[in-house]
């Protein structure tokens, strides 16, 4: 388990709008330095050096006037503006929309078989989904298309920078079947009928995979009689969206933690992905504004429903707890920090890698910690 099976860069990928500022348009990194290398023409596109700014010239040459008149595009059309610019331009020089991987080749063509399914289901399906819980860009993959859906997968993604790479969970027999090869598409934590829903809605299909055909086991609402006791105001389910824009999370200062889930207990099982979800948000607010206290509250709750999902938990299981590490090292609880801290090195090895920057500060914490002990 954790051997990297793929590794891919995007055959076309842009920032997304607000990451612009702080990250390198080649490579996505965060930009630390100040002196941002900017595109002399669009004034758009930043860059960490002069090698990422001359590495992504031939990208950037087909979209930079169209940034320079529209600087404000949105996402999915310049997502879609500069795919359709690199297929002509590819076609013009006679390059192949293709990659090629350990079981194949992989063409951009492969990815139309689809097209008259979709034309006629055209309102329910998005070209461009957001894969992440922190989205930094966009990026279409040519060889990683290839890895079908599964709710109980046996291979995780991860991002370094742009590049994306292709994990396994258990041990694979060599050589490898890349057709036995599943990751996850969607939130493992929702119901079989929530992920049944979403797959048909955004990949127009229904999963057979032995944990939706095998599972009897739905975390609901709590119920009274027949009929499910519903929360007393929807809006305790957007408690940290914004009301005025496109619904991404903000962080005005910390929230009042006792309004959402003293409304929610009791109405739901305490492992509910809605609970969860929850407590997820008001972990990662208090967290980020320095609350000790309530990050610690949250971040139990959040370890607790982890630990009844299992493998089911959501993708950035290794960076929870890495950070609720921490919140336990600022409690004085040294010897639980450590035990979470190689938790979270278990997980992130597996998923990133030792290679990936979360997995090297929280190692650096772990010998930190030791050295103190």
């Amino acid at each position: 388990a954790g051997e990297v099976i793929l590794r891919s860069e995007p055959f076309c990928a842009i920032l997304e709008g607000q990451a612009v500022q702080s990250h390198c348009s080649f490579c996505f990194f965060r930009i630390e330095s100040d002196e941002l290398l900017k595109c002399s023409a669009c004034r758009v596109t930043r860059y960490c050096d002069e090698e990422c700014k001359l590495q992504d010239v031939e990208s950037h040459q087909d979209e930079c006037s169209i940034l320079a008149e529209n600087p404000d595009i949105c996402d999915s059309v310049r997502m879609v503006v500069k795919l359709i610019l690199k297929l002509d331009r590819n076609k013009e020089c006679g390059v192949d929309n293709a990659e090629v991987y350990s079981g194949g080749t992989r063409s951009f063509e492969d990815l139309m078989s689809h097209k008259e399914h979709l034309s006629q289901e055209g309102e329910n399906f998005t070209l461009i989904q957001k894969f992440h819980r922190s989205i930094k860009g966009w990026g279409l993959y040519l060889a990683p298309s290839i890895l079908d859906h599964s709710c109980a997968p046996n291979a995780t993604v991860s991002f370094l920078g742009r590049t994306i790479f292709v994990r396994t969970l258990v041990d694979m027999e060599s050589p490898l079947k890349w057709n036995e090869v599943r990751i996850s598409y969607i939130d493992l934590m929702e119901t079989s009928e929530m992920r049944q829903k979403k797959l048909l809605e955004q990949y127009q299909f229904h999963c057979d995979c032995p944990r939706c055909v095998s599972s009897t086991r739905q975390l609901m609402f709590k119920t009274e009689g027949s009929k499910p006791c519903l929360p007393k105001s929807e809006a305790l389910l957007y408690c940290m969206r914004c009301q005025h824009c496109s619904g991404r999370p903000v962080y005005i200062g910390p929230p009042e933690p006792d309004l959402s889930m003293a409304e929610m207990t009791g109405l739901f099982y305490p492992q509910h992905r809605l609970m969860v979800r929850i407590a997820e948000n008001l972990f990662e607010a208090n967290f980020r504004f320095g609350e000790t206290l309530p990050a610690f509250e949250y971040g139990s709750v959040c370890d607790k429903a982890y630990q009844e999902y299992g493998a089911h938990g959501p993708r950035y299981l290794g960076s929870f707890y890495s950070r609720w590490a921490l919140v336990l090292e600022r409690m004085g609880k040294a010897k639980q920090a450590i035990e979470v801290n190689q938790k979270a090195l278990n997980i992130l090895q597996g998923s990133h890698g030792r290679t990936h920057s979360m997995w090297i500060r929280t190692k650096a914490r772990v010998d930190q910690l030791l050295q103190n002990k």
